[in-house]
Parts: structure tokens; sequence; C-alpha cells
């Protein structure tokens, strides 16, 4: 299947939602997943796109933006804690990154030679608990 349809324009915190500051490594919308730049070495730290089969920087989830910008611009990063993710949640579902850069889907849609990056679990029709636990093991057919 294809990655979920995000309403940025919805993505807001939750209850007990934890950040992170920064600022974008390239253009950017809410809602999309972030890893932290561990190469660039800069303060204010650099978030950029997630990506599940890219290198093991690029696949270690770092948490979701909570804004969009262009590359340089400050950025939020949800950590921890509930986000509304900007479309409609399955509850009990479990949500990962994907290959696409910053994008979620469902847990079925896992592929081979995706490193699994999980998101989060669906607690309401309009929340995540966002766990931002990353594998960085690919998975074999």
């Amino acid at each position: 299947m294809a990655d979920i349809s995000v309403t940025a324009a919805e993505v807001l915190p939750g209850t007990g939602a934890l950040y992170a500051r920064g600022v974008f490594k390239s253009t950017t919308t809410a809602g999309q997943t972030a890893y932290l730049s561990t190469t660039d070495g800069t303060d204010p730290p650099t978030y950029g796109l997630f990506d599940a089969n890219g290198t093991d920087e690029l696949a270690t989830l770092a948490g979701v933006f909570m804004n969009g910008g262009a590359a340089g611009q400050p950025c939020t990063v949800l950590v921890g804690g509930n986000y509304d993710p900007g479309f409609t949640v399955v509850v009990g579902e479990i949500y990962v990154g994907t290959v696409t850069a910053g994008g979620i889907a469902l847990a079925d849609d896992l592929a081979s030679g995706w490193k699994t990056a999980i998101v989060g679990i669906g607690t309401s029709t309009s929340n995540i608990n966002y766990i931002g636990h990353s594998s960085l093991t690919a998975l074999t057919a």
C-alpha cells in the first residue's frame, strides 16, 4: 500500500508531548518523520526526513515534525507523548516510517529491505502514542 496522506494543518501535539528543537535539513511538512543528523555537527541540531531504506543515520527515527519549513529554518520535533497525525488513525494499529522520505504507513505495509522503525500505536481515531523505536535491521523476504 501507499504511504498515508497527512493533512499538515491538522498535525497537533497531544497530551504529554515532548519536543526537541533544531533546524530543517531540507524542505519539510508537518507530520513527516524525522532523523537527527549526526554528521552535520551543528548547534542547534539538524533534522532531516527519515528513510527506512537509507543509511543507518537516515533510518534512525528521531521524531515527527510538528511544523514545516525550508532548509535552515527552525523546527520542532515531537520526541515523546501523543500527537494528532493529521489523518484518521486506526485504534490499536502500529505505524511505521517508510522508504518515502518522511513517510508513514501501517506496519502491515513493511516490505523486504525496509529497516523497521515504529512511529507509534493508534490510541484513538485522532491520536498516536509516539514510541520512536528503530531496529536498523532490514526486513528479509
